[in-house]
């Protein structure tokens, strides 16, 4: 029996669909702290829409999403988005990486985006933390993909948030950088404490992950 309050996603009773057609239907799903879902299936199953379900970006017909005891359904725009900042991270597929600031102001102004005051020494840690401590003051171009790929990670979890949300993040990487990166991200959820949560296609992710969710069996 999970500990209730060591849950930092859970959802209940959700669908959604277009045009009257249900795309997704999930009975339950929990995920805890610390804990790993890869969630896969087949173009078309639905896998980015769930995505955006979870990330508050859109609102399921029925049922509810919480994340760390807040039901995100509930929430107004402008406190889904607060909510967000604060919350959860994403670790996507293009890095997104603002081009034109170094590294670790690229981790300093997501600290200031989820409200929370800018902390140099710990943006540091984490990057040195990740093996990039020595890039902290280039431009994102300047990085290696696999330097790029850990950047964006130490973005996406510099706020410590309660989920992070990892969007086709290995597809670009060969194996090596790929096994890699999944390895870190990893650690840093056992270590830090958020739920991980990989949306993917990626054959490589599915065996590491502590649980699967497959969506064309929940259609």
């Amino acid at each position: 029996m999970p500990d209730v309050s060591n849950i930092a996603l859970k959802i209940s009773d959700l669908a959604f669909g277009y045009s009257k057609k249900p795309l997704l239907e999930i009975d339950e799903l929990q995920i805890q702290k610390g804990e790993h879902l890869a969630v896969i299936g087949p173009s078309g199953c639905g896998k980015t829409t769930f995505m955006h379900l979870v990330a508050g970006l859109l609102r399921p017909q029925v049922g509810t999403i919480e994340i760390q005891g807040c039901d995100i359904t509930r929430l107004k725009e402008w406190e889904m988005d607060r909510f967000r900042g604060r919350s959860i991270g994403v670790v996507f597929q293009r890095l997104h990486l603002l081009s034109a600031i170094s590294v670790l102001n690229n981790l300093l102004l997501a600290q200031r985006l989820a409200r929370i005051a800018p902390d140099k020494k710990k943006a540091m840690r984490l990057l040195d933390r990740l093996g990039i401590a020595a890039q902290a003051h280039v431009l994102p171009a300047m990085l290696s993909q696999g330097q790029a790929q850990r950047a964006a990670i130490a973005r996406a979890v510099i706020h410590s948030p309660s989920l992070v949300i990892g969007d086709e993040p290995t597809s670009a990487l060969d194996n090596s950088s790929a096994a890699d990166a999944i390895q870190l991200i990893k650690e840093l959820s056992e270590s830090v404490g958020f739920a991980l949560l990989i949306v993917t296609h990626d054959e490589r992710v599915r065996s590491s992950m502590d649980r699967v969710l497959d969506l064309e069996s929940q259609t």
